[in-house]
């Protein structure tokens, strides 16, 4: 019995009433959403239906139902305002995204997708990756079968795949090279909806900035290769004139003395010859070098390996250039001891060469099973040029040297610098 008037405010009576005017002179149903004030001050929101109803009198009136439909409202606004936050921050992405149904169709896409590819949005979407028009390559350059793509993968094995690297030809016939991470999406039930979603970067430049640096850094590997065989054919003139100049004595001593210099240039020598032939030029595999030193050493002394067993044992990461220097005179001097002393006329025995890692630090041990220093030596102050050497050479490793038995044993231990 009340007016609308009496029921809400007269701006949204007077649409009411407009609106009912308009089913009564049109006969047909009208829908309407408005806002409506609740009595505790509050908004809502409803949605009605206005109809004509016939009385049975022919005369014409209005009906209507309405539904409150405020929860819904937000709940619709909220949807929206998260699926514009979500389109905000794909769309601001420096990666490509692309988002694919089961059948491996494109659905959806952000312009970084269409400017990496070169296509536009039309253009990508409902495309497939067994598209033929796609040419897509594996890292090293062989052809890429679209069933093999990163997202075809996940189709197929239900598994997301990561940092795939992938070449992809442009329409203008450029070569883009992409890492692409590509992860299943859950589905809804009755299987609609976007199956996979499939990010990508373009890593072009930065690919041709590392081969870049990779071919400056075998220019630099071949340089220092030639450096280290120059210093070695130099190292071995200066040992051929020791030679050529101990044609002209016939002094027993400085005979001596012109082989043990010759045996120190070479074991220098020997190093740069390492470092000529091996892949890493700035480390040496001391196990290989003691080896190798060993046989010269052999063969400058006449010794035979049925007489003296070598073992050799380098369980020590590779030594950098500074150290495997002063190393290689080191024990060159320990071991043309050993030759000189404890396997002297005739004498055999066993040489152990070890070097091993103890933490940081390196531990490096030359030990014969011979009859052991004099008694009363004291090595640190001989008169000895080479013993005087081996002590120069641990300090200039900043490391110490202890002798032990039996037979003779030399450790040095010593830091090796971090690069």
């Amino acid at each position: 019995g009340r007016t609308r008037f009496e029921l809400t405010d007269p701006a949204t009576a007077a649409a009411h009433e407009a609106a009912d005017r308009r089913v009564l002179e049109t006969g047909s149903a009208l829908e309407l959403e408005e806002a409506y004030a609740r009595p505790d001050g509050t908004t809502g929101t409803t949605f009605s239906v206005k109809f004509p109803v016939r009385g049975t009198d022919g005369t014409l009136s209005v009906g209507g139902v309405a539904l409150d439909v405020t929860e819904r409202k937000w709940a619709d606004e909220r949807l929206r305002a998260s699926e514009a936050l979500y389109r905000s921050v794909v769309e601001s992405l420096a990666e490509g995204v692309v988002v694919q149904d089961a059948a491996g169709a494109i659905v959806a896409c952000n312009d970084r997708a269409c400017a990496v590819l070169g296509l536009t949005r039309d253009q990508l979407t409902g495309r497939t990756s067994l598209d033929p028009r796609w040419r897509t390559v594996y890292e090293d350059g062989t052809p890429l079968p679209g069933e093999e793509h990163p997202n075809m993968r996940v189709l197929r094995t239900g598994r997301p795949v990561f940092d795939t690297v992938m070449g992809v030809y442009t329409p203008a016939g450029e070569l883009t090279w992409l890492k692409v991470n590509a992860v299943p999406v859950s589905r809804t039930g009755d299987g609609s909806g976007p199956a996979t979603v499939a990010s990508f970067h373009d890593i072009t430049a930065a690919r041709a900035l590392d081969e870049k640096v990779r071919a400056s850094l075998r220019e630099k590997e071949l340089l220092l290769k030639e450096i280290h065989h120059r210093v070695k054919n130099n190292l071995q003139i200066v040992s051929t004139l020791l030679d050529l100049q101990s044609d002209f004595t016939t002094d027993r001593a400085a005979l001596t003395l012109f082989a043990e210099s010759r045996g120190r240039v070479k074991s220098m020598a020997l190093v740069h010859e390492r470092l000529y032939k091996s892949h890493d030029v700035a480390r040496v595999d001391f196990g290989d070098y003691a080896r190798q030193l060993a046989a010269d050493l052999f063969r400058a002394y006449r010794a035979s390996d049925d007489d003296v067993r070598l073992e050799v044992r380098a369980t020590a990461p590779p030594l950098a250039l500074d150290v495997a220097i002063p190393c290689g005179l080191l024990l060159n001097e320990l071991m043309s001891n050993c030759f000189k002393h404890a396997f002297a006329r005739g004498r055999g025995g066993t040489l152990r060469v070890d070097l091993a890692a103890r933490g940081a630090a390196r531990e490096l041990t030359v030990a014969d099973d011979g009859p052991g220093l004099p008694p009363g030596l004291d090595f640190r102050n001989s008169n000895s040029f080479g013993l005087q050497l081996v002590c120069t050479l641990v300090e200039q490793l900043n490391g110490t040297i202890e002798v032990r038995g039996p037979g003779t044993a030399f450790v040095v231990r010593f830091r090796t610098p971090e690069y």
